[in-house]
């Protein structure tokens, strides 16, 4: 009696075939990938005016410094900012 229970359920296992196919996966990847594209493209169109911002602002203050220190104060700053589109490097000024 096991064996035509376990005989049923390998019968209907068979005839479902596999719950996604190779199509329908692509297509989901095809998908995902697209909605990542869009909120990198959207993440990156936020962040460039500020980066642009921020960098303006340093050099104006470059250009306007009155001291040696201060110079070499807004130059640190300048790199910092450079350096801050590496990921794992925080520009703390903001």
């Amino acid at each position: 009696m096991n064996l035509d229970l376990l005989g049923i359920f390998l019968e209907t296992e068979e005839e479902k075939g596999p719950l996604i196919n190779d199509q329908t996966l692509i297509v989901l990847m095809v998908i995902g990938g697209c909605v990542l594209a869009a909120v990198l493209i959207v993440a990156f169109a936020v962040w460039l005016p500020r980066f642009q911002r921020e960098l303006h602002h340093v050099n104006l203050r470059i250009e306007q410094s009155i001291s040696e220190r201060e110079r070499q104060h807004y130059l640190r700053r300048r790199r910092r900012l450079w350096l801050s589109l590496i990921p794992f490097v925080k520009y703390k000024y903001r």
